[in-house]
C-alpha cells in the first residue's frame, strides 16, 4: 500500500497535468472566439461573389459553362491534425464511409481524420495540410486549395463538396455539413444588379475570375468551420476532463490526509512507547546499590 509520500508525488504529478490540461483549454477557447469572429464576415464575402457570379451569368448568358452530366464527384473531408477533441474525427470518418460513392475522390485534411480512415479501410487521396491556430489557416491552404483545383478543372468532374463539422452560432451544437461548393447554380444565387454591368474585360475573364475567388474563399471559410467546432470539441473534451482530474486530486489528498495522521500516530506512539521505557529504566533500582545495601546489613 503506498505510502503519504508516494500519494503527495501522485498528487504534485496531477497538479502538474492539470496545469497543461488547463492550458490547452485555454487555447481551444481562444480559436473558438477567434473563428466566431472572423466567420461572419468570411459568409458575407462568399455572398458577394455567389451574387456577382448570378449577376455575371444573367446578364451575360455566354458565360455559363457546359453542364457536365456525367463524372466523378470530388470531396473534400476536413478533419484535424491534433487529437484530444472527442468523436470529431471518429463521426466524420463514419459520416464519410457511409456517405461517399464508389466513384467518389475524397480528399482528406488533417492527420488525425487519415489515420482513422486507414483504420477503418478507407481509400482516399491526401491526407492535405491543416491547420491548429486561425493564423495557420492560410498556408494550410495554398496547398490544399491547388491540388484540389487542379482535379476539379479534369473533364470527368462534375461536383465538388466540403463536409465539415459546422457549429450553431450561439455554440451549443454541432452537426456535419456536406456542402455543394460547384457548379454554381445561377439560377439559384440572388443577384445584385437588374442592369447590365459594364465590363472593361472579357465577360469569360470576369467570370472565371470569380469562380477562383469563390472556390478559394469557400475553401477557406470551410477550414475555418472546421477549425471552430475542432476547438468546441476540444474545450468541451478538456472541460470535463479537467472535471474528473479535480475529483482525482480531491480524493488523493483525503487519502494522503489520512496516511499521514496514520503515520503521525504511528510516530507518537513510538514515541511516547520510547519515553515510557526511559522512565522505567530510570526508576528500577540498579544491582550495584542492592548489593552495597547487603554488606552493611
Amino acid at each position: 500500500m503506498p505510502g503519504s509520500k508516494e500519494i503527495e508525488r501522485r498528487i504534485e504529478s496531477n497538479a502538474a497535468l492539470r496545469g497543461i490540461m488547463n492550458a490547452m483549454k485555454a487555447f481551444a477557447g481562444l480559436n473558438l472566439r477567434k473563428t466566431s469572429a472572423s466567420l461572419p464576415s468570411i459568409r458575407e464575402y462568399e455572398r458577394n461573389l455567389k451574387a456577382a457570379f448570378a449577376d455575371m451569368t444573367r446578364h451575360f448568358p455566354q458565360t455559363r459553362g457546359a453542364a457536365r452530366n456525367h463524372g466523378l464527384r470530388i470531396i473534400v473531408l476536413f478533419g484535424s491534425d491534433m487529437g484530444l477533441c472527442g468523436l470529431f474525427n471518429e463521426r466524420l470518418a463514419d459520416f464519410v464511409g457511409k456517405a461517399a460513392g464508389k466513384d467518389d475522390a475524397v480528399f482528406v485534411v488533417g492527420k488525425k481524420l487519415a489515420e482513422k480512415l486507414d483504420l477503418a479501410g478507407f481509400k482516399y487521396s491526401g491526407p492535405l495540410g491543416s491547420a491548429t491556430t486561425v493564423e495557420g489557416v492560410g498556408s494550410a491552404l495554398v496547398e490544399s486549395f491547388s491540388r484540389v483545383a487542379n482535379e476539379y478543372m479534369a473533364e470527368n468532374v462534375t461536383d465538388l463538396a466540403f463536409v465539415y463539422f459546422g457549429l450553431s452560432e450561439s455554440n451549443d451544437a454541432v452537426g456535419i455539413v456536406s456542402e455543394k461548393i460547384l457548379p454554381l447554380e445561377a439560377d439559384q444565387e440572388p443577384g445584385f444588379e437588374r442592369r447590365k454591368p459594364l465590363l472593361y474585360l472579357p465577360p469569360e475573364l470576369v467570370i472565371r475570375e470569380i469562380i477562383g475567388e469563390y472556390l478559394y474563399i469557400s475553401f477557406y471559410r470551410c477550414f475555418m468551420e472546421s477549425l471552430r467546432a475542432e476547438n468546441w470539441f476540444r474545450f468541451r473534451s478538456m472541460d470535463g476532463a479537467l472535471e474528473n482530474l479535480d475529483e482525482r486530486i480531491k480524493g488523493l489528498d483525503s487519502l494522503y490526509k489520512f496516511f499521514r495522521q496514520e503515520e503521525i500516530t504511528e510516530e507518537l506512539i513510538e514515541v511516547i512507547e520510547s519515553h515510557s521505557l526511559a522512565d522505567s529504566r530510570a526508576s528500577r533500582p540498579s544491582g550495584g546499590s542492592a548489593a552495597s545495601r547487603g554488606e552493611k546489613d
